[in-house]
Parts: C-alpha cells; sequence; structure tokens
C-alpha cells in the first residue's frame, strides 16, 4: 500500500511538472539574418522549413540560418516583388506566394520562382495585389484580390474569376486579407469591408452579417484574420474583435471573455473548443 502511494504521488508530481515546465523563446531579428523586421506571414512547408514573408524579402529558415529570396529584375527566376501578403504549399511541394506585384510560385527541385500572370473582366487591375492565396482540396489555388476572387487550375492553366457584391476602394492595403475553404467546400472570402461565404458551384457570393455583444448589426467589419477548429466551426478575427459564426442565427456573433467570478476568468480554446478556468493574480 505504502508502494502504490509512493508511486501515486511520484506520478501526480511528474504530471503537475509537465503543466510548470518552462518554454524557452528564442527571438530572431536583423542580426539573426532576418531580411526584415516587419513580419506578415509564417508558413511551415511539408519539408519542415520555416518561410517567413516580410515587407522586405521572403525568408527560408531550417531553424538555424536563413536564405532570402528578393527579387531582381535581371533574373526571370526571382520573386516578383518583395512585398509578402500570405504563402501556401501544393501537393507537390511548390509554394505559392502572394506579394504586392503579383503571385510567385517558388519552384524546389529548380530553386527558382515562376511569375503567374492572368487578367480578369474586373474594370480595374487587382491582379498585382495578392492579399491571401491557399491550395484547395481539389488542388487548385485560390487567389483574393478583393472584391475578385480568381481559382487557377495548374493541370490545364486556366483561370476563373468571380466577383464579389463588395465595394472596392482603390487603397492598397498593407497587410493580409484572409481566404478560408471549410469542410463543405464553401470558402469563405475577407475583405476590409466584410466576409462572404463563396460556392464554386453556383459562383454565388453570400454576404455575412456580424452582431456585436449588444446584438446591434456591425457594418464593415474589417476581417484579419480567418480559422475553422476541429469541430468545424469558423473563427473570423476582424478589427473590432473576435466572432464565430452561429450556423443556426446564420451570423456572426461576437465572443468575449465572461469575468463571471470577481477572482477568476474563462478562457475558450478555439482549437480544441475546451475551457478553462483560470485564476487572476492577485
Amino acid at each position: 500500500m505504502k508502494i502504490f502511494s509512493v508511486t501515486w504521488i511520484f506520478c501526480l508530481f511528474s504530471v503537475l511538472d509537465g503543466y510548470t515546465q518552462n518554454y524557452i523563446f528564442s527571438n530572431y531579428s536583423i542580426n539573426e539574418g532576418l531580411s526584415q523586421s516587419v513580419v506578415n506571414c509564417i508558413f511551415q512547408d511539408s519539408k519542415g522549413y520555416i518561410w517567413i514573408g516580410t515587407q522586405n524579402g521572403l525568408n527560408r529558415f531550417n531553424g538555424d540560418t536563413f536564405d532570402i529570396y528578393i527579387t531582381n529584375p535581371a533574373d526571370s527566376g526571382s520573386i516578383c516583388n518583395n512585398w509578402i501578403y500570405a504563402m501556401t504549399e501544393d501537393l507537390k511541394g511548390n509554394l505559392w506566394t502572394g506579394t504586392k506585384n503579383g503571385l510567385s510560385k517558388y519552384m524546389p527541385e529548380k530553386n527558382k520562382f515562376e511569375q503567374i500572370e492572368w487578367q480578369t473582366s474586373f474594370k480595374h487591375d487587382i491582379t498585382h495585389y495578392i492579399y491571401d492565396v491557399i491550395c484547395l482540396k481539389n488542388e487548385n489555388i485560390l487567389i483574393n484580390t478583393p472584391p475578385v476572387i480568381t481559382i487557377f487550375n495548374p493541370e490545364n492553366n486556366t483561370f476563373s474569376s468571380f466577383q464579389s457584391t463588395g465595394n472596392y476602394d482603390g487603397s492598397v492595403k498593407d497587410v493580409r486579407i484572409p481566404v478560408l475553404e471549410d469542410e463543405n467546400d464553401k470558402i469563405w472570402v475577407g475583405s476590409t469591408n466584410g466576409l462572404t461565404a463563396f460556392s464554386a458551384g453556383t459562383g454565388e457570393f453570400i454576404s455575412c452579417t456580424f452582431t456585436g455583444i449588444s446584438g446591434k448589426l456591425l457594418e464593415e467589419v474589417n476581417i484579419t484574420a480567418l480559422f475553422k477548429d476541429r469541430k468545424g466551426t469558423i473563427w473570423a478575427g476582424t478589427s473590432r474583435g473576435m466572432f464565430s459564426f452561429n450556423p443556426s442565427a446564420g451570423q456572426f456573433q461576437e465572443v468575449f471573455i465572461t469575468d463571471a467570478l470577481p477572482q477568476e476568468i474563462y478562457l475558450k480554446n478555439i482549437v480544441s473548443g475546451q475551457s478553462w478556468k483560470i485564476r487572476k493574480e492577485t
């Protein structure tokens, strides 16, 4: 019985020690080889490399050093621009990079970039500003150039563009404007003045509504991040706070921390759907 008690206590302290372990963070800046200090996006590819998109160059980090990719007008195999908005990888290992002057595809086996060009029927030339790019489940590439999205089929080299109901203010943005594909093949398209849900089958955009804590509908919501958790819930980060999609209400509702008890707060993990009760420091 004593042996059991000692073993149980040892296991308990082992578990508690796992929850109280200290994490060591390493900082990387231009002093460690990063091309620029303002980071717009980070992506890990299938080989384990960390790609860091900055406002002045694309960086590949191998855990020790950085390889820097910058545009070179004299080299057709260089990246098309140094201002990086977003990155994604296709199933062949190619890295697609959205920049402030077009879309580039990095081919690892050749160690060079290919510039992807196309035109839309939209009256303004918007194909220079690739605010987000993702690889869809059917291996097509989705390109976000609000208020137009373009689906590129690499196999037959065709482009299909669709214009949403969003307004176009003509200004150039400095940060990523996200898009997301859910498990039902619906594409959620962010913009600086709202969010739409796009169906590739019908080509239809449906505008999403956002409700604040007070129950009042919000207008011109700037979408800064989109995320789908393990339960399939869609979360939207905006300039007005965080929202989650309520299917029964058919709208996004504001999420906030409930300070129900004087000394405690509740935080919700959007990845696992779990909640924790955390005691405040007094």
